[in-house]
């Protein structure tokens, strides 16, 4: 089990960006997918360690996926669309190659564990009670997740605006408002959009392969690790972004875990994203 664990915990590490944080190089994507590739072959061979072929598998489209979305970006159209400045070209143009790259990975997803339940891709049951959550003071089987999800989403839904203040736009003036109804119905959509994508590709896709072979910690920590380091270029970005993106990563991946669904967590996400759009948007 502790090698298995090792092993998984190296490949989700591998397959996130932060070898693209240490190393530039035009090559670093193909050495993932060639790595990935052999542990694929590995998994399979080695008979204690074939139970973990899936993971691999699966991080190996996500890579793809990734590199389609680069590749995209480059192309001549898609600059004409989404290659000016200003809020819609940049949110947009980004979500718009985010739906591109869930198809793949939705379809192997899908065809690796067989029905949509098994995969988080089903809405999950929210009646849920939360277990016990103790650095967040949470009793458990005390609240149910719906009602959870909503009151933990909007607190951080503030903590996000005030967060993207004091480290990206800072605290000037509030010139916005009018555009930020004029957008209103474009953020809500696109958080819409963009938190689905991001709740299949890092929390979905990397907790349905492994979901039977760890204990929860370990199930729920994995694809913490891969949301935090793939936020450190976000907003907020750096270390801190990174590390707060970390536990909230976890916490919806728990939320998942226990509901055996995707939509507590995409509850939290979206509202997540509707401050960081609006934020935006408020703050020019």
């Amino acid at each position: 089990m502790k090698m298995k664990s090792v092993l998984a915990v190296l490949l989700v590490l591998i397959a996130s960006i932060l070898p693209d944080l240490i190393i530039h190089s035009p090559y670093l994507t193909l050495g993932k997918i060639i790595v990935l590739v052999i542990a694929v072959v590995l998994f399979l061979i080695i008979r204690s360690l074939r139970s973990l072929w899936k993971l691999p598998v699966i991080l190996l489209t996500i890579n793809a996926a990734f590199w389609m979305s680069d590749f995209i970006r480059n192309t001549f159209w898609w600059k004409n669309l989404f290659g000016g400045f200003g809020f819609f070209s940049g949110v947009a143009g980004s979500v718009f190659v985010k739906v591109l790259g869930i198809i793949p990975v939705a379809a192997v997803l899908l065809l690796l564990m067989k029905n949509p339940k098994a995969c988080f891709l089903s809405p999950g049951d929210l009646t849920v009670r939360a277990e016990k959550i103790t650095w967040l003071g949470i009793r458990g089987d005390r609240i149910q997740w719906r009602k959870l999800a909503v009151i933990s989403g909007l607190l951080i839904m503030i903590g996000t605006v005030l967060l993207s203040m004091i480290t990206t736009t800072g605290f000037g003036k509030l010139s916005g408002f009018d555009r930020f109804i004029t957008y209103l119905p474009v953020i809500l959509l696109l958080a819409v959009v963009n938190s689905f994508c991001e709740g299949l590709v890092f929390r979905s896709a990397i907790m349905a392969p492994i979901k039977d072979l760890f204990p929860k910690l370990l199930v729920t920590l994995m694809p913490a690790l891969f949301f935090g380091i793939a936020h450190y270029q976000g907003i907020p970005g750096g270390f801190l972004g990174a590390a707060l993106s970390g536990v909230l990563g976890y916490y919806m991946s728990l939320s998942m875990y226990e509901t055996r669904g995707f939509l507590s967590g995409w509850i939290i996400h979206v509202m997540q994203d509707v401050a960081i759009f609006s934020t935006l948007v408020l703050m020019g």
